[in-house]
């Protein structure tokens, strides 16, 4: 049979006082394996922030090694595609065009 916390405190001993900051569970996975060095950025290109777009606001990512990284502004820059590149051919430049929707 267990005994009470308070049975177990010694005479004249006062129980400890709870922190003031409350104690959080957290799981972490810690990956040793994973070798991940990002490449440098060459080149951003965001989209155009004019209120007649209806679109979501999208960057264009252009990095050393050559690829190209579309990132989603709206989900705190996660990438949502990616163009693989030559490492020998970074591209310097980018710009956003809009289709006019002519004949």
């Amino acid at each position: 049979k267990r005994k009470a916390s308070k049975d177990l405190l010694e005479e004249g001993d006062e129980p400890a006082k709870p922190s003031s900051t409350p104690a959080v569970d957290v799981a972490v996975h810690r990956m040793r394996f994973l070798d991940y060095q990002p490449k440098p950025i060459i080149c951003l290109a965001p989209t155009s922030t004019s209120p007649t777009t209806a679109a979501s606001d999208y960057v264009a990512v252009s990095r050393d090694n050559g690829t190209v990284e579309l990132q989603s502004v709206d989900e705190k820059f996660r990438t949502v595609a990616t163009v693989a590149g030559l490492s020998s051919r970074p591209v310097n430049v980018m710009t956003w065009t809009y289709g006019g929707g002519g004949s």
